[in-house]
């Protein structure tokens, strides 16, 4: 535990860095579907690239767990996945396989910090067979652990804010 001060109050319990990085991280996806949810049906005018990209990240959102692999979403655009990703590299700065594990592992830290779900629950629920697997590429998009990652959100959780002194 840290102890930090600001003034009149003192703080017993900070979290983590990589617990708050992760709950800000949920935040902006829970921000990210509601805004989706809101501006659907809004007639703005898009370019043909705007639109492609739009329609990729619709198709990601509906079909992650199931397909993880560019070509399947490139097939349902009827483009190759090289201009898929091109696209989506000019458009947004990342390619559609970045696009689908950022999708992927913001969902899993949403399901990590806010369901009552354990780890080898969430691997399953976002499509892998394997929990290990799973683990490995949570590590490698995050740089710890899936249980390291619950578990400082959970600590987080249930630690006080703040204590008056």
């Amino acid at each position: 535990m840290k102890k930090c001060s600001n003034s009149s109050v003192h703080f017993r319990w900070w979290p983590k860095p990589e617990a708050l990085s992760g709950i800000l991280y949920s935040i902006l996806i829970i921000a990210q579907k509601h805004f989706w949810q809101l501006h659907r049906g809004n007639k703005i005018a898009l370019s043909d690239k705007d639109r492609t990209v739009v329609k990729f990240r619709e198709l990601v959102a509906k079909n992650f767990a199931e397909h993880k692999d560019v070509g399947f979403y490139a097939d349902q655009l009827n483009m190759s996945a090289k201009y898929l990703s091109e696209i989506l590299v000019e458009q947004t700065g990342l390619s559609a396989k970045k696009w689908i594990e950022f999708h992927i592992m913001q969902e899993a830290k949403y399901l990590l910090s806010f369901m009552d779900r354990s780890v080898k629950e969430v691997a399953y629920q976002l499509g892998y067979t394997d929990t290990s697997h799973f683990s490995r590429a949570f590590r490698n998009y995050d740089g710890q652990l899936p249980t390291v990652f619950k578990n400082a959100v959970r600590d987080f959780n249930h630690a006080p804010s703040y204590a008056l002194s």
